[in-house]
């Protein structure tokens, strides 16, 4: 909710400026971006380091939860890849190989749900934290390219795009 009416504010005080809106949800931020795209009109969506649904995630961090049934989760458990199998706008998921908070596997389960357009960036042995560290540049890369495609309006197909830049050494 409280996306929700940050959301409704914005929208509100820059009535006018035609600006385009772009959520970006960060780990658990993620599930919330999501949940705005699906009960607000966003222009695109950037995911980083995120997961496909709360109660997946929970069984895949904790084997103890594994055996918790889904339908015990609350009924809006963040549930991401619900959003991305529906229309939805132009989306980049982003995330480091080497994630021991979240892993990759999670935004491959958002990448292989989402219809187009949709972007997968994965980004070879970094971590959970893409921004600041040594694969900065490659989180640049990805966002910038992401967004001047969006700019020009050439997103319209699903890409795994993750070999278009050379793994960090």
């Amino acid at each position: 909710r409280d996306s929700l009416k940050a959301f409704d504010y914005v929208k509100q005080n820059l009535a006018g400026a035609n600006l385009p809106v772009i959520v970006y949800g960060e780990s658990l931020g993620g599930g919330v971006a999501g949940y705005l795209a699906s009960n607000r009109k966003v222009d695109a969506i950037i995911l980083q380091s995120t997961f496909s649904s709360l109660p997946e995630v929970a069984a895949s961090n904790t084997k103890v939860l594994s055996i918790y049934p889904p339908i015990l989760y609350p009924s809006k458990c963040l549930d991401t890849s619900s959003v991305l199998r529906k229309n939805h706008p132009p989306t980049l998921i982003i995330h480091g190989t080497a994630d021991y908070t979240i892993s990759s596997e999670q935004s491959e389960v958002l990448y292989k749900n989402a219809v187009a357009p949709c972007r997968l960036a994965l980004i070879a042995n970094a971590w959970h934290g893409l921004y600041p560290t040594p694969w900065s540049d490659d989180f640049d890369f990805f966002v910038s390219g992401f967004l001047d495609d969006f700019k020009a309006g050439r997103l319209t197909a699903r890409e795994d795009v993750s070999a278009l830049r050379t793994p960090h050494q």
